[in-house]
């Protein structure tokens, strides 16, 4: 037996929102949209579905605020732990361009703060030989397993 689980994008959401208020992306506050974010997540996690929310949350009191929206150890966090080369390099939008050019400013870890979490769930770490993302995708299934959140 499945579980009902729904994969929410940064873009997508960012997007949506966009299109329905008429404005456009740049007009967006970070802090709004992890707020919508999380809002979203919430009523996913209310209707019994799991909800993956892809996206980069640079400060700790906005993955606390998620954390605090639900039960004990329904948030589960998933840290991945790459270096900075390594994300410039997969970059397929070149977004880290735009920003080292000053194109883009308030980029997370060019001009602006990341915060390393402090008690992720899951780490995962990119290291030499490299993991796949299937692998990565692995570790956390896993722990879901493990858990008891797969369980039929």
């Amino acid at each position: 037996m499945g579980h009902e689980c729904i994969l929410s994008m940064a873009p997508e959401i960012q997007l949506g929102i966009c299109l329905m208020q008429r404005i456009s992306v740049v007009q967006l506050k970070l802090d709004d949209h992890f707020l919508r974010q999380r809002e979203v997540g919430k009523l996913f996690a209310d209707a019994g579905i799991i909800c993956i929310a892809s996206l980069i949350s640079p400060y700790r009191r906005d993955r606390d605020a998620c954390r605090a929206l639900l039960p004990a150890g329904d948030f589960i966090e998933v840290f991945m732990d790459v270096s900075l080369q390594v994300c410039e390099a997969r970059d397929p939008k070149g977004l880290y361009k735009l920003a080292r050019a000053g194109t883009i400013t308030g980029f997370t870890v060019i001009d602006d703060l990341y915060e390393t979490p402090l008690s992720s769930e899951i780490v995962l770490r990119h290291e030499e030989p490299c993991i796949s993302p299937s692998e990565m995708a692995e570790k956390v299934v896993s722990y879901l397993e493990e858990k008891g959140y797969l369980q039929a």
